[in-house]
């Protein structure tokens, strides 16, 4: 039975009782898995203060009640005393505004905190207060620099703001998409373009990671930037969860416009590219694009949170349990197509990597499929 805490959307199943101790994993973004012994009762999971304070930014104070609390500016968290007590989630989690999943028949718990606010009074508060949740991303944002960090072929970080003082076009595929079949044509349109400043950038989404991506990369010769999106962050920043799909940058890093789906085989797009290449974003179509299909998502933090953990257990070569993973965030988001199609690509390679994307095959998943599965 899964029970969830609304507050900070935490996901979890469990029997009341006794605390009892068990073996854990431990995932926060940015992070490696951790492996420890965590308590579980009907209160919630209780994990080490010493991982506490490394993911959450978080430090032991004592509060002027005399209690110890765990304390991000002016938001405390009372703990229990003792040299290395063991912390509860619940509280922690929603007094900052955190994601949380634990899931109780592997003993996995996810936690994402998000950033500190730039300005944060020094003085403990005498009692946990509460965080406003995460307001979803408007078409407002969309203006604002692009300040993701993605690694590139070979693991290295690449920030988007690295791109500036050129306009950018940036390029979401997939290897299991068809239109990985695009990195050619991109490779044309960068010589092309070679003495603009102009920067064409590839990000693969792909939960398998630049293991899966590069093939097709080296396929097309490409000498443009090629990153790596394995958790999904592209599409969570913009709602986007399908691929293909253009984000374009002007020099400054500010969004001009995006995520807007491209349809690769069409002549008609690559020339508005060329356009916007040449004049800027005042040659753009500006008229709201429809989708040529049903895809809603990365609006569920548990899910994107799913997804991340997923990749790092692939990378951990644990297949059973990323697929568990992105089985449950499909299920959060039924109609999220970036995760339901790794799902797809994992379980049955043949229909994606063994020449052409089977879409026949798809099409008929996507019939079969029941509504919220």
């Amino acid at each position: 039975m899964t029970a969830p805490w609304l507050s900070t959307l935490l996901a979890v199943a469990l029997a009341p009782g006794p605390a009892e101790a068990v073996a854990a994993r431990l995932f926060a973004p940015g992070h490696p898995i951790a492996r420890a012994e965590i308590r579980v009762d009907a209160g919630g999971p209780r994990v080490p203060l010493a991982w506490i304070e490394k993911v959450a930014g978080v430090e032991r104070r004592k509060l002027p009640s005399g209690e110890s609390a765990l304390c991000r500016g002016a938001v405390c968290v009372p703990i229990d005393d003792g040299p290395d007590p063991l912390v509860p989630i619940e509280p922690l989690a929603k007094a900052l505004g955190a994601t949380a999943v634990f899931d109780a028949e592997t003993n996995d718990l996810l936690l994402r905190v998000p950033p500190a606010p730039p300005a944060v009074a020094t003085a403990p508060a005498p009692s946990p207060a509460a965080a406003p949740d995460a307001a979803p991303a408007s078409p407002d944002a969309f203006a604002a620099p692009l300040d993701l960090v993605l690694p590139d072929l070979a693991g290295n970080p690449v920030p988007f703001d690295s791109f500036r003082g050129k306009k950018t076009i940036v390029f979401a595929w997939a290897s299991w998409c068809a239109c990985r079949e695009a990195l050619p044509k991109w490779q044309a349109f960068a010589a092309k373009h070679a003495e603009r400043p102009l920067a064409v950038v590839a990000v693969a989404v792909d939960v398998q990671g630049a293991r899966a991506a590069k093939p097709y990369v080296d396929a097309a010769k490409a000498t443009y930037p090629v990153l790596v999106d394995a958790g999904g962050a592209l599409g969570e920043r913009f709602r986007a969860s399908y691929v293909p799909f253009t984000v374009l940058l002007d020099e400054d890093g500010r969004v001009v416009r995006g995520p807007r789906f491209f349809e690769t085989r069409s002549e008609e797009a690559f020339d508005e590219m060329t356009r916007f290449a040449v004049q800027g974003e005042k040659a753009l179509d500006t008229k709201p694009a429809k989708l040529p299909f049903d895809a809603t998502g990365f609006e569920s933090p548990e899910a994107s949170l799913r997804l991340e953990f997923a990749a790092r257990l692939l990378e951990e070569g644990d297949r059973d349990g990323a697929l568990r993973n992105l089985r449950a965030a499909s299920r959060a988001e039924p109609t999220n197509l970036v995760v339901l199609k790794q799902i797809w690509a994992i379980e049955s390679p043949e229909r994606f990597y063994s020449g052409a994307v089977d879409f026949a095959w798809q099409e008929e998943r996507l019939k079969e499929r029941a509504p919220g599965r």
